[in-house]
């Protein structure tokens, strides 16, 4: 049982790995900004240049790069 429970909650992480992937892969193509929002509540806003499983590059509007942690992240919204 206690085998059954550890599938079933890797499951569910690799759907929501693949949501995100997803989400991401979306604003990139479009072209669109990203507003994350930290564990901290700290925000940032810009466009995804790059992303892989464990990170996120943004561009910042003051054509500086932001690489982020995205175990740092709480939470992300299209702009």
């Amino acid at each position: 049982m206690c085998e059954e429970k550890l599938d079933n909650t890797k499951e569910e992480e690799n759907e929501e790995e693949k949501l995100t992937t997803k989400f991401f892969k979306d604003i990139k193509e479009a072209n669109k900004e990203i507003e994350i929002i930290f564990r901290d509540g700290e925000k940032c806003k810009g466009s995804i240049e790059w992303f892989d499983r464990w990170n996120i590059m943004i561009s910042l509007s003051d054509k500086k790069e932001c690489l982020i942690y995205r175990h740092a992240i709480k939470g992300y919204s299209a702009c």
